[in-house]
This record gives C-alpha cells, structure tokens and sequence, in this order.
C-alpha cells in the first residue's frame, strides 16, 4: 500500500511525495529503524562503552592516560577506516548513489591515520611527551579538510554543473562571510596576542576554520537536499561528528596559544576527538544498514517532481529571500569590514587585508549572481523549447483527432441513413398491413412501437454523428454555408413544427412579428440546425409541464430570434463556458427526453451564427429559466 502524503516544497519546483507506510512510520520515528537493527545496536554499545572509557579516563586522569590515549586513538583508526572503506566499496558495487563521497571520506581518514601514526611515533620515540607544534603530522591532518569538503560537495542528488556550482559558491559565501566576522572580532585578537609563532598560529587557527567549512557544507547539505531516510540520518551523525571535531580543535587552539605550545594528550579535547573519529564510521554504518533495510525505497527515485504554476506571495518572497540571503550576507559582511577598517585601521597589521577580504567576498557574490543568470536562462530555453514541442504535439494530436472525426463521421453516416431508410420503410409498410388486417391490426402495434422507438434512437444517434460531422469541418475551416434567400419566419415555424410533433406532450409557443415573411441571406438548414438545437435544449431542460416559447423580432437593422424555457438557469460563470466545446454543466440534470449529448451543439450554433455575420448570447439566473438567443443582419434582396 503506498499514501500521496500531499505537496512538498523544495526550491523553485513543488514536488509530490510518495511514502509507504514503513517509511511514514520511520519518519514519525527516526530511531526506530536503528535501534532494531542489531548490527546497529552492537556498534552504537561499542561507540557508547569507549565514550564512556573515554569520559572517566579524562575526569579521573590516571598516570597512564597519557600513553594509553594516544595508542587507543592509533589504533581505533584502522577499524574506522575499514568501516568507512567497506560501505564504500558495497554502496560502489550495488551503483548506489554516495559512493563517491564516502570514498572522499575513506581518504581523509586514510591521511588521519598517516598524521595518527606519525605524531604517536615522535611522541613516544623522537620528542617523548613534548611533540613541538606545528610538526610533519600536522600535514596529514591538515590535509583531511580537502577531501572533507570533496566529500560535502559531491553529495547525491544535485544535478551538475548548474546547480552544483551554485551550491559551491552558496557555501563559500557563507563560509567567507563567517569566516571573515570570526576572524575579524575572534581569531585576529588571538593571533595578534598569542606569543607562538606565526606558522604555529596559523596551522592552530586553520583547524578551527576548516571544520566550520565542512559542518557548514554539511548543514546546507542537510537543508538543500531532497534526502532519503538513510542519507538524512547519515548527515546528522556526520554533523554530530563536526561538531565534536569543531570543539576539540577549538579548545586545542586556545590552549596552545595562550598556556603551552605543547599539548598533551590525555585532555578533554581528546574525548571530543575520539568522538568524531566513532561517529564517521557510525555514520556510514546507519546509512549502509538503512540502505539494505529499504532497497526499494532508496532505489526509486523519492520524489516525483510536479512544476506548481500558481504559488502563493508570501511562498514566492520566501524563496526569493532564500535565494540572495548568501550574497546579502557576504555583502554585509565586507561593508562592516571595510567600515571597521577605515574607523579603526590599527586592527589589522596591513590596512590591504580588510579590502582584500572584501573583494574576495564581492568576487564570489558576483560569479553566483552570474551564475544564477546562466542557470535562469538555460531554464527559459528549456521552458520554451518545452512549450513548443507540447503545442506541436498538440497540434499533431488535433490534427489526428479531427482526422479521425472526420473519416468516423462519414463512415457512420452511409450505414445510418441506410438504417434510417429501412426503419421507415418497415413502419411504413406496417401501417399498410394494419390497414388491410382489420380486427387482427392489434398484433402489429406493438411491432410498430418498436420500430418507432428504434427510429427515434437511430435519429438521435444520427443528430450525435453530424454534430461531430460538423466539429470536424468547423476545425478544418471546411464548414460550407449554402446561402439563399430565406425566409426565417417560414425556417423557425418549421423547425418549431418539427419540435411539436416529435413531443406531442409539450407545449411550444411561437411568437411572429406582424410581418412574419424575414428574407434574408443565408443558409436556411444550418439555421434550422441552431433553431432546433435551442429547442432540443429547451425542452431537455426544462419540466414537461412547462411551456416552451420561441420568438422572432425584426428592426430595420437586425432580426433577433429567442428561445425561453423554465429550467433551473444559468449562473454568470457557466453562461462564460456554455459556448466551449464538449462543455456541460455541472449539477444541471436532464427533466425530460434523453441525456445523451456531447457539448457540442451550442458550440456549433455558435459557428454557425458568427459565420453569417451574427451574433449568440444567452440570458439567464438561477432557478428563473434560461433566454438562448442570436441575431442577423438584415439586408435588402436583390430588385429582380
């Protein structure tokens, strides 16, 4: 069983979610699907009894901690990178996506454990207890960061280029502006009072920075992606992660530059380290597990996307502020650097850093806005190019369609005319034997009323196939008009004749003018077809106790025919869509005769009367009747 669980938001596009009920269920709940794997849980005791080592190690700080620490951090790091290695290898090998960014993770941890090997030999071997900072490991762990933010950057389900360029540049906005304010009020005052020297301040203060950039790639990553369950709590166990790494390396750097140049091992920033270094693996493990748990869900694509063509203001101010708040920030942040700077330029050892950074800042907001440019019209195009092809193809598909109206129509018509010819011969020849047969005429009435009630069903299937006769033509611009001098009063008393004796149960008035006699040019059976339409509807419309009436009027200028029933009427929005094709109202039920009908025949009506340079129009409220009428030129006939 699968639920439509409404519309999503996300970006420019409103997306249609499909959810099963396990994953419904799952997202009430994130930690449900965890803690009933047992993979899971045994990993989460391994993380949480090592935590808990770590912690009373750190509090109690026995004479061992030193030496035991740093060989612990030495050798976690192996089984956290096969941990990591193998999820990469198994998301590689099934062609699920976030491969790659978990073999971008590999590698960091593969450079951690170069940097974890060599620092715990110079420790031990070459500089025991004292290593100097900054020293050769400090190269490997500095080199993490890259591949940390290859990592956050090659994310699944961003489509290329565009897209992923934008988001690159979002995140070096927000970074450099973050960046900038921390170094500005934060790291410049550290670095300028710290008596270290200036590679060590440098190498301190480029951890701290550098885990801002990765749990800032993470956070957008988190926010700006269409995630599923397994990717979604991967992230915020990386998150965690950062979080912890971003504290150890803080705390590091304060010590470091304000107490000792030496750290030693066995602190507090020790336990947050040990921490992000369990929750990479972690990490991947939850996504792996999930993964395999809902190999259907996770391999179809999550969420259909359905474009929304109407958005609310508020939604659409929204989206807009979403879209410039990082260059709005970055903007903001080099006007308050070069403000502080041209106030107060002693901050800053050389007055060109301030206007470097904002340049930097400016660079940057200019190449997204280019960008984004590149991005709308590459979409305007493909709009387009989009709305052409779907008018071609539905210009192709009308085309076919009244094609195949056409050929239908005229093969239907040979066969019911010919039905039509039969059905009367034999009611004809029916009445002679009644004639003749006297007292046993009774058996063949019933006879003849079924051959009366076929005929009227064949003419009505009839009247079906020359309305959709009659589209076709109209839509190939072939419909003929026979025109003459008519008369229209003779033409409307006919056709109301015609009405009276197919219903001999209703009641049709017929309003004449003095003069009945209206010559005018015209085509006299396509008239008779929109007098008999109105009177068809009228009569289908309205209840048989109800009377019918049919007028005609005559100025100097116009004569004007109306036809008025008593039915439920007409509210102003549907009189706008009474003279669409295959239009019928809603809510309006058939009071007598039958319902059969296309929502054809006013469209026709309406063709019909415009092509003789007149007009149609209906007048009409609810629950007072309806006043279908149309109006034609008059002209003066020929002097012969």
């Amino acid at each position: 069983m699968i639920y439509n669980f409404g519309q999503v938001w996300s970006g420019d596009e409103l997306r249609l979610q499909t959810i099963t009920p396990q994953s419904f269920a799952a997202r009430l709940n994130p930690l449900k699907p965890l803690l009933r794997d047992p993979v899971l849980l045994i990993a989460f005791l391994i993380v949480g009894l090592i935590e808990l080592y770590q912690l009373t190690v750190t509090l109690l700080q026995p004479s061992w901690t030193a030496t035991v620490t740093d060989w612990l951090r030495a050798v976690l790091a192996y089984p956290e990178l096969g941990v990591v290695v193998f999820v990469s290898w198994w998301f590689t090998r099934t062609r699920r996506p976030g491969a790659i960014s978990w073999w971008m993770l590999s590698m960091a941890l593969l450079s951690y454990i170069i940097a974890r090997s060599l620092w715990s030999i110079e420790d031990l071997f070459v500089y025991p207890g004292h290593v100097p900072f900054p020293s050769f490991p400090d190269l490997f762990f500095v080199l993490q960061y890259p591949f940390f933010f290859l990592a956050v950057v090659l994310l699944p389900h961003i489509r290329p280029w565009g897209p992923r360029v934008k988001a690159i540049l979002d995140c070096l906005l927000w970074m450099g502006a973050a960046t900038a304010l921390t170094w500005y009020f934060i790291l410049d005052p550290i670095f300028r009072s710290s008596t270290a020297s200036a590679l060590g301040k440098f190498v301190n203060l480029a951890y701290p920075i550098g885990d801002l950039a990765v749990l800032f790639g993470l956070l957008m990553a988190l926010t700006r992606q269409n995630l599923r369950q397994a990717e979604s709590a991967a992230l915020r166990f990386l998150i965690l992660a950062v979080v912890c790494l971003a504290l150890a390396d803080i705390w590091v750097a304060a010590l470091l530059l304000y107490f000792s140049p030496v750290y030693k091992t066995g602190n507090p920033p020790d336990l947050f380290w040990i921490s992000f270094y369990m929750f990479v693996p972690l990490a991947a493990l939850v996504q792996l597990r999930l993964t395999q748990r809902a190999p259907t869900e996770d391999q179809a694509p999550p969420i259909e996307t359905i474009t929304s063509q109407s958005t609310g203001r508020g939604q659409d101010v929204i989206e807009s502020f979403r879209v410039l708040l990082p260059s709005l920030a970055a903007l903001l942040v080099s006007f308050v650097i070069v403000i502080c700077a041209v106030l107060v330029p002693f901050n800053f050892h050389n007055p060109l850093v301030p206007c470097l950074v904002a340049f930097g800042l400016l660079v940057l907001v200019l190449a997204r806005q280019e960008i984004t440019l590149l991005e709308n019209e590459r979409l305007r195009r493909f709009s387009l190019s989009a709305k052409a092809n779907e008018l071609l193809a539905m210009h192709e598909a009308n085309q076919r369609m009244n094609t195949f109206l056409g050929i239908a129509s005229h093969e239907l018509k040979t066969p019911l005319t010919s039905m039509k010819l039969c059905l009367q011969l034999g009611a004809k020849r029916g009445h002679q034997m009644i004639q003749r047969c006297g007292e046993a005429a009774d058996q063949f009435k019933p006879f003849l009323e079924h051959l009366t009630r076929a005929e009227r069903q064949v003419a009505q299937l009839d009247r079906l196939v020359s309305d959709l006769l009659d589209v076709s033509r109209i839509r190939a611009d072939r419909l003929e008009l026979r025109r003459e001098w008519t008369d229209l009063g003779l033409v409307v008393s006919e056709a109301v004749e015609e009405q009276r004796q197919a219903t001999p149960n209703r009641v049709i008035l017929l309003q004449l003018p003095p003069d009945p006699h209206l010559l005018i040019y015209a085509d006299p059976g396509r008239l008779g077809q929109v007098v008999t339409n109105y009177l068809t509807n009228a009569l289908k419309y309205s209840s048989e106790n109800c009377p019918v009436v049919v007028g005609v009027e005559a100025d100097y200028q116009q004569v004007r025919v109306w036809v008025r029933d008593e039915g439920p009427g007409l509210s102003m929005e549907e009189q706008a869509h009474i003279w669409e094709q295959f239009h019928r109202v809603p809510g309006i039920e058939v009071m007598s005769g039958s319902g059969v009908g296309l929502g054809l025949g006013l469209h026709i009506c309406q063709t019909i009367i415009e092509r003789h340079e007149g007009q149609v129009g209906v007048e009409s409220a609810p629950r007072k009747g309806s006043t279908f009428w149309f109006t034609l030129p008059l002209t003066l006939p020929p002097a012969d």
